[in-house]
């Protein structure tokens, strides 16, 4: 069908000298399709039921030939506001289909396609198969922090590095996303607080229904002086190392969903530095964390998924013992059951509700048991308008004596609108509980308030203001209270 249309074209528009090349591009397809359809400038072609030969010569075909050489060149061409002949749309939409993945495009394509009030992404650098999208940031920090009567100011210098890195391939996907914070005490008295944090997955799409994921991480921050395990009359507290590993098989059976992953997890613990100037070491503090877990989930629609979950894992200190004498090392078995939703780009996540209990090794340690509530929430009312809630549950040990942990529940929301085509504001808001079954007066909860304006001089530079504030109220101790206000600017890329 696709020669016959391309005769007849040809016809129209060059008369006799079409009809021969119709004639040779025939005779190719009943020899050699294939070759038929990657005739080069100068190839000679013949018919052996009619005897008669045709020569294509590059003034024929130069513009065929230019706009056929690949699929990769007919997508940028696209992307180029260049109209494609049917033949070459017909060989992207083939390419399309084939990929399980949707390709990255240019800057001035999303420009195209973004309705208005809306920011297109960055087109970043491309590195081979792979997109990199960096950013580089440069503040000034002023933070006031008030403990009961006493009440402390410090300016700092803050440098913050973020990226990603995103594969363009067909098949399987590779995403590495990364930030690391530097800070620098300019005036008054206070810690720096450097932090980073980068975490990469690689999908394996294997057969049809049928995905391995591959993930690591790692993260590095410092611990908060007024924190219930902070070193008193340090100097320096001490650094926190966690380093993170897993793999993940999901398969799909008609509606079932069955995922079975393994996860491990490692902390290490820099020394404090004391006010005399000597070094603590924690490492009775440094553990290893491995987790079993499995899902279920059944599709009722494409947009809803019910799903239990279950998992069993076992935590052990390098040390068997503790600086106080405790064993801390423990097992930790959950379970959870709630539901995945994804009604397109304006509304999707997921909610979960279980349960969570950990047992210590040692006899004096009493168990740890409590309500789990975890969950994201991704909603965009309107474009232009971005809101994300979260919900999480965790277990943080603790090493006073006596004293197993505790049970952290978090809720935090962000809020980013764009009021005009290069100024967004963000609000957000966490709330954090801190809950020590067998130590009460050791409770906490902690407010956090932030809200930032990004003014964009271009698509790659931004000046950037913020003011944050952030409440601790404790049962027995001194409540804290930290203001925070910045100015700088970012470049991306």
């Amino acid at each position: 069908m696709k020669a016959h249309r391309l005769g007849a074209d040809s016809q129209r528009a060059q008369g006799p000298r079409a009809s021969a090349l119709l004639a040779a591009t025939l005779a190719a397809f009943a020899v050699t399709p294939v070759a038929a359809q990657t005739v080069t400038p100068g190839q000679s072609y013949a018919s052996t039921q009619s005897g008669s030969t045709a020569t294509l010569n590059s003034s024929d075909l130069s513009q065929n030939a230019d706009d056929t050489t690949a699929t990769g060149d007919l997508a940028l061409r696209q992307t180029q506001d260049v109209a494609l002949t049917p033949e070459e749309q017909d060989a992207l939409d083939l390419e399309a289909m084939r990929r399980q993945n949707l390709p990255q495009k240019s800057v001035d394509y999303e420009d195209r396609l973004q309705p208005k009030g809306t920011r297109p992404e960055l087109d970043g650098i491309r590195l081979g198969t792979v997109v990199l999208r960096p950013s580089l940031s440069e503040r000034l920090l002023s933070e006031t922090t008030k403990t009961g009567g006493s009440k402390e100011h410090a300016l700092y210098s803050s440098t913050t590095l973020k990226g990603s890195l995103t594969s363009d391939w067909s098949r399987h996907e590779l995403s590495v996303t990364g930030a690391g914070t530097w800070q620098k005490l300019l005036s008054g008295s206070g810690d720096a607080d450097p932090s980073a944090d980068v975490n990469a997955n690689l999908r394996l799409d294997l057969a049809a229904g049928t995905t391995v994921t591959l993930s690591s991480g790692y993260s590095f921050t410092r611990e908060d002086a007024e924190d219930q395990d902070a070193i008193a009359n340090a100097k320096t507290q001490y650094g926190i190392h966690r380093f993170d590993g897993g793999i993940t098989a999901a398969h799909a059976v008609g509606r079932l969903r069955g995922s079975v992953g393994l996860d491990g997890s490692r902390w290490l613990y820099s020394d404090a530095v004391l006010n005399n100037g000597t070094d603590l070491s924690l490492e009775d503090r440094q553990r290893t964390l491995g987790t079993l877990r499995g899902r279920l989930g059944y599709e009722i629609s494409p947009a809803l998924i019910p799903f239990i979950e279950v998992s069993g894992g076992r935590l052990v200190y390098d040390q068997k013992t503790d600086s106080t004498g405790y064993q801390r090392s423990a097992y930790i078995y959950a379970a959870k059951t709630g539901a995945e939703f994804n009604f397109g780009e304006k509304l999707r996540g997921e909610l979960a509700v279980g349960y969570i209990h950990e047992t210590f090794d040692d006899a004096r340690l009493n168990d740890i048991n409590g309500l789990t509530l975890d969950g994201t929430i991704n909603w965009s009312p309107r474009d232009g308008t971005d809101i994300k809630y979260g919900l999480s549950t965790s277990l943080d040990p603790a090493t006073t004596a006596g004293t197993g942990g505790a049970v952290v529940y978090s809720a935090n929301a962000e809020i980013a609108q764009q009021l005009r085509d290069n100024l967004v504001a963000t609000l957000t808001g966490t709330t954090t509980w801190n809950r020590y079954p067998d130590a009460s007066s050791s409770n906490s909860t902690s407010y956090a308030a932030d809200a930032e304006l990004a003014y964009e001089f271009n698509r790659y530079l931004a000046l950037t203001a913020g003011l944050g504030y952030e409440y601790t109220q404790r049962k027995t101790s001194a409540d804290t209270e930290v203001l925070r206000a910045s100015v700088g600017l970012t470049a991306k890329r």
